[in-house]
């Protein structure tokens, strides 16, 4: 146990910590995280997945649990920020306009932009709303 325990990332072990603290109380029982740990031979950063319920309430002296490694998911995760960022930072350099209709219900999301080209029609609105043609511009 004490190889696993010195695998979790060191910026990490907080939580882990916490999470072996708080299953010793009686309310609660079951625990579930996501952490990074350190591979034990080859050195890897991963992210994992974790979740289980302790025995003898109060007394833990056993868990039950599993994990699952995420790091991919939180890989793609991360490349999802960036690339939304990115995006957003070609918007407002050139100043466009982003909006989204929703052809079944009729309604628009737009951003500040095309409300400020709209003019009046979304003045005072949600972010949903429809122009005063009933329909956002297209």
């Amino acid at each position: 146990m004490e190889k696993a325990s010195a695998a979790i990332h060191p910026d990490d072990r907080h939580k882990v910590e916490e999470i072996r603290a708080a299953v010793t109380n009686p309310a609660i029982n079951s625990y579930q995280a996501e952490y990074r740990v350190i591979g034990i031979e080859d050195g890897v950063e991963r992210w994992i997945r974790t979740q289980g319920c302790t025995y003898e309430l109060g007394n833990p002296k056993a868990f039950i649990g599993t994990v699952l490694d995420i790091t991919e998911q939180k890989r793609s995760e991360e490349a999802l920020r960036d690339k939304e960022a990115m995006l957003q930072a070609a918007i407002d350099l050139v100043g466009l306009s982003v909006y989204s209709w929703d052809l079944l219900a009729g309604t628009a999301v737009w951003d500040d932009r095309i409300k400020a080209i709209w003019g009046a029609a979304c003045r005072g609105e949600s972010r949903s709303c429809t122009s005063s043609l009933g329909r956002p511009p297209g």
